[in-house]
This record gives C-alpha cells, structure tokens and sequence, in this order.
C-alpha cells in the first residue's frame, strides 16, 4: 500500500464506524429506562403515590426512593423486603381495606426495621424481584413460608443475639 493511502479513511470504514454509534448510542438509550423500569422501583412509586392519597401525613416522612436494606452481619442475612412492603410499621395502614404490599403488619415482639422480613418469613431477602423473593429459584431453596409456619421460625430466632443495622442505600 502506498504511503498517500495509508492515512486515508474508506467508506467501509465509516460505515461500519457509523453504525457502531447508532447501536452504541441506543444501547445507552436503552439503559436509563430499563433502570427507571425497575419492579422495586414501581412499588416505591406506587406506594407514594398511595401514601399521598391517604390523610396520615406521616406515611411521606419515611420515604426515601432507594433501596431498603437491613443487615444483620452476626446471622449473615441481608433483607430488603422492606423496600416494597414500605408500609409495614405504619399502623394507619393495619386495616385490610389496604392493599398488599403497602399493608402494616400484625403486632409482633420485635421492630421490623431492625429485623427485617427474611428471619421470621425466610424467602430471598437480597432480592428486589417479586418473584426471586418470594418464590424458590435456582440459586434459593427457601421460598416465603406459609403463615402457619411462621411462628416456630420467628420464635426461634427472638432470641438470637445481634439485631442487625437498618441501612438505607
């Protein structure tokens, strides 16, 4: 090749470097929504928009749009069930005219922000996809329990040293 060619650019250069843009520039296109299109992110929307509905003013005060995440490092669990269930401690919410996951739950002996869901319900506490949460998958054989097995699993655990840290990412 002569050296006056060398530094020149082909056209099938600049096809090929032109739709390589296009398919990059829609890949990062694609990105942001697919993010704003998150499950967990529907419910935290849905739940504001349920709390703004609603008169008890308190509903707003502890919302935060990320992710909810309760760490107990001395049991190795990680829970972020809260992160859809966002009205589980707020008791105007304990009427079962409120719809699920936005209902408080029963009374119990212990804060759910300090323990969490995965202790006394076991399913996928990392996972912020209904279905790998509350299901089992692959990668987990610990679907949600029904309610009649709850109480032996909770009782076990009440006494367990190291309640966790309640995080918010």
């Amino acid at each position: 090749m002569p050296a006056e060619e060398m530094g020149k650019v082909t056209d099938r250069t600049r096809f090929i470097f032109a739709v390589s843009s296009v398919v990059f520039l829609a890949v990062l296109a694609i990105s942001p929504f697919k993010d704003y299109r998150r499950e967990w992110k529907e419910y935290k929307r849905s739940y504001l928009r349920f709390a703004q509905s609603r008169p008890d003013t308190r509903l707003i005060a502890d919302y935060s749009p990320s992710i909810d995440q309760i760490w107990l490092p001395g049991m190795n669990v990680v829970d972020r069930c809260t992160t859809c269930h966002q009205g589980i401690t707020q008791a105007s919410l304990a009427d079962k005219s409120v719809p699920q996951p936005f209902r408080a739950h029963p009374p119990i002996p212990h804060d759910v922000r300090e323990w969490g869901c995965t202790i006394c319900h076991r399913g996928q506490g990392p996972s912020t996809e209904v279905a790998e949460a509350h299901e089992s998958t692959l990668a987990w054989e610990q679907p949600v329990l029904p309610t009649h097995a709850i109480f032996p699993t909770c009782h076990k655990h009440r006494s367990s040293p190291g309640a966790g840290n309640s995080l918010r990412n």
